[in-house]
């Protein structure tokens, strides 16, 4: 885990430890150990840039930026909830009207937690014991991330100068072979 990864980390696992078998039930039964690998994952595979400027976020992937000056997660307490979490519940749903923003951070985190409970062995029939889809409860967790987290909570990662040529030339390709 890259350190800059840790400060995310330890956000998204704050609000799954807390918040995620509430849209999850499943959830539950995971032990601590699970939800950080979980977290973990989150966090190594999340683009910050997506998140902090989701204006800039569309359906599909979209170019690197190479940042400046990054942005550092404000000190003290690193949680700030967005909105009430106590409207959670299993049938929860981003509401309707809330904004394009909020849908579109929660895609970026349904990539990151589809990826995740896929590659985890075992993780899909955890969280979906009956069909056993990464999906059933990729959706309910990346709104409930979308919905709680304050996105200046997160600290911007670190892309090197060879890691944005190497995206940027898989995406050309990518767009070749469409």
């Amino acid at each position: 885990m890259p350190e800059e990864c840790e400060h995310n980390r330890d956000v998204l696992l704050h609000l799954l430890s807390n918040y995620g078998a509430i849209v999850v039930p499943a959830f539950s039964s995971l032990v601590a150990e699970a939800i950080k690998r979980i977290a973990d994952s989150v966090a190594y595979l999340l683009r910050t840039d997506l998140i902090k400027d989701p204006e800039d976020l569309h359906f599909g992937p979209s170019p690197l930026k190479d940042r400046g000056v990054l942005r550092v997660a404000s000190a003290g307490e690193s949680v700030h909830l967005r909105n009430d979490p106590s409207v959670l519940c299993p049938d929860w749903k981003l509401p309707k009207g809330i904004g394009e923003e909020y849908t579109q951070i929660a895609r970026e985190f349904f990539r990151c937690y589809v990826a995740t409970i896929s590659f985890i062995p075992g993780m899909n029939r955890k969280l979906d014991p009956l069909e056993g889809n990464s999906f059933n409860s990729a959706f309910p967790l990346a709104d409930m991330t979308a919905y709680l987290l304050d996105p200046l909570d997160l600290t911007d990662c670190r892309y090197a100068k060879g890691e944005v040529t190497r995206f940027r030339d898989t995406l050309i390709r990518q767009i070749g072979e469409i």
